[in-house]
C-alpha cells in the first residue's frame, strides 16, 4: 500500500453544504481538500503510518478537534470521529464523521516560511484580510495591512 490509497473520499452526505461543498465536488478527491495545506501534505503519510505500521486503535473510535478548510478557503474547527466501517470486498473503510464547532476563538496558522497557511473567516474580516492572500501573504504583510 502507498500514500495514494489513503484518504480518498468515497461517500459524503448532503451535510457537506455546511462547509460550502456539494457531494459531487468531494467524491473521489483527497481528504486534503478539507484541510489547511500544512496538514493536507502530511495526511496520507500519517494515515499510512497509523493504520499499517502502528496499532490503528490509537486513532479509531476516538473524537478529535480538527481544522477544516471550507470551500471559501477559510478554516473553522470541526469535531472528527474516526470509525472503522466494514466493507465485504475491501476489508473496511474509515468513516470520518465531521461536525462543525460553532463557537471557537479566531485563529491563524502560518507555514514554516512565515506565510499565512489558514485563517478563520471572522479574523480575516477583522483584519480586512482577503482570502486570495492565503498562501502568499506573510506575517509582516498581515501586520502592515492591519495598521
Amino acid at each position: 500500500m502507498n500514500e495514494k490509497d489513503f484518504g480518498i473520499i468515497s461517500f459524503a452526505s448532503e451535510n457537506v453544504d455546511r462547509f460550502g461543498y456539494t457531494i459531487k465536488e468531494l467524491i473521489g478527491k483527497s481528504m486534503g481538500i478539507l484541510m489547511p495545506s500544512f496538514f493536507a501534505k502530511k495526511h496520507a503519510k500519517f494515515l499510512l503510518n497509523e493504520m499499517i505500521y502502528k496499532d490503528s486503535a490509537s486513532i479509531l473510535n476516538k473524537n478529535f478537534t480538527v481544522y477544516l478548510r471550507k470551500k471559501n478557503g477559510f478554516i473553522s474547527l470541526a469535531s472528527l470521529d474516526l470509525i472503522p466501517f466494514p466493507y465485504i470486498d475491501q476489508g473496511f473503510f474509515l468513516l470520518a464523521v465531521l461536525r462543525p464547532i460553532k463557537n471557537f476563538d479566531d485563529f491563524i496558522l502560518f507555514s514554516a516560511d512565515g506565510k499565512v497557511d489558514a485563517i478563520s473567516e471572522n479574523l480575516a474580516r477583522k483584519l480586512n484580510f482577503e482570502q486570495r492572500k492565503i498562501g502568499t501573504a506573510n506575517i509582516s504583510d498581515l501586520c502592515a495591512d492591519s495598521l
